[in-house]
C-alpha cells in the first residue's frame, strides 16, 4: 500500500486486515485497540469513496465502518456518539437500497441500520423516534417477506424488531400495544 497508495484494491485489502484486527480486539473486550483499528478501517473506506464515489462496494464499506464505530460507542455507553455514526450508516445503506431495488443484501443492511440507530435512540430514552424507525424497519421486512415468504433471516430480524417495539411500548406505558408486539414476535 505504501508503494501504491492510490491502488483501490490494495486500499481495500488493507482495510479488511485492519477491520479484522479491530474485530478481534473488540471480541476480547479491548475497546481502545478496536477503536484504533476500526478508525483506520473507516479512514480507508473514506479513501476508497474519495477515489471512486460511484463504486457501490466502496460506499458499503463506508457504511460498515460507520456501523462498527457506532457499535463500539454503544458498547462503551456513549449512545449519542453511536447515534451519530448509525445515522451516517443509515443514510448510506438507504441510498444503496434505493439504488438497487429488490437487492436482498442491501435491504437487510438497511434494516440493520434502522435497528442499530433505534438501539442508540432507546439508550437515550428517545422512544418516539425509536418507535418510528422500528416501524420503518418492520415495513421493510414485511415487503421482503411478501417477495420471499419463507425467509428465516428476515423472520429473525422481524422478531427482534417486534420485541424492541414491545419494549418501547412498555416504557411508554402502552401495555396493550406491547402485548400485541410480543404476540407477533
Amino acid at each position: 500500500l505504501r508503494r501504491d497508495p492510490d491502488n483501490e484494491q490494495r486500499i481495500f485489502d488493507h482495510s479488511q486486515s485492519v477491520f479484522w484486527v479491530g474485530y478481534i480486539a473488540w471480541q476480547r473486550g479491548d475497546a481502545e485497540t478496536a477503536r484504533r483499528y476500526w478508525t483506520q478501517y473507516h479512514d480507508q473506506a473514506q479513501r476508497l469513496v474519495q477515489l471512486d464515489s460511484d463504486n457501490d462496494d466502496w460506499q458499503a464499506e463506508l457504511e460498515y465502518s460507520y456501523s462498527n464505530l457506532g457499535t463500539l460507542e454503544l458498547d462503551q455507553g456513549n449512545a449519542a456518539a453511536a447515534e451519530s455514526h448509525f445515522r451516517q450508516s443509515l443514510l448510506i445503506s438507504s441510498a444503496l437500497m434505493d439504488k438497487t431495488p429488490g437487492d436482498f443484501e442491501r435491504m437487510i443492511s438497511a434494516g440493520q441500520s434502522f435497528a442499530w440507530l433505534t438501539d442508540a435512540l432507546m439508550a437515550q430514552l428517545k422512544f418516539e423516534e425509536a418507535r418510528g424507525l422500528r416501524l420503518r424497519e418492520l415495513a421493510l421486512y414485511e415487503k421482503m417477506q411478501f417477495e420471499t415468504p419463507v425467509n428465516y433471516v428476515v423472520m429473525e430480524r422481524e422478531l427482534a424488531a417486534q420485541r424492541s417495539l414491545a419494549i418501547i411500548d412498555f416504557y411508554q406505558d402502552d401495555l396493550e400495544s406491547a402485548n400485541t408486539h410480543i404476540v407477533r414476535a
